[in-house]
């Protein structure tokens, strides 16, 4: 899997995952148009027949962990699309979208998300669920999120 991806991503880095033997990193340059990133995803799950491709937002190098779990959680909403990759999309908190009439009602039913501690250091914490229950909410064509 890896010299198909090398191929198709020139000038990234193409290296096996430390943790799943069956995952490849492909650490890319951001582009100054996000969009490249939605391409070469859907050309890697193309090109790459079974494979599931999830994609991170734009991260340092130096926060390459970040952008790893990113992906990997992208990889739960790319098990359901029919393009077989996805995005880890960051969406607005639903009380500041919900409109001044239900924000009450709808801190109560958030609460225990937003107050949410994990237990060990590797566990999600309150914002990496939020944007994880968020990635995979139905969309009308459940087409990928770029």
């Amino acid at each position: 899997m890896r010299d198909p991806a090398r191929a198709l991503a020139p000038g990234a880095w193409v290296v096996p995952c430390p943790v799943y033997h069956d995952h490849v990193l492909v650490l890319a340059p951001a582009e100054p148009v996000e969009t490249s990133s939605c391409a070469l995803a859907s050309t890697l799950a193309g090109a790459l027949g079974d494979c599931l491709v999830g994609v991170s937002d734009s991260v340092p190098l130096r926060d390459t962990a970040t952008g790893y779990e990113q992906a990997f959680r992208a990889l739960v909403t790319a098990r359901s699309r029919v393009g077989r990759w996805a995005t880890f999309a960051h969406r607005p908190d639903p009380v500041l979208v919900i409109g001044p009439e239900l924000r009450h009602w709808a801190r109560q039913l958030l609460a225990p998300l937003h107050c949410h501690l994990p237990r060990r250091p590797q566990d999600p914490d309150s914002a990496e669920l939020a944007v994880t229950a968020a990635s995979c909410s139905p969309s009308p064509q459940r087409g990928p999120s770029c």
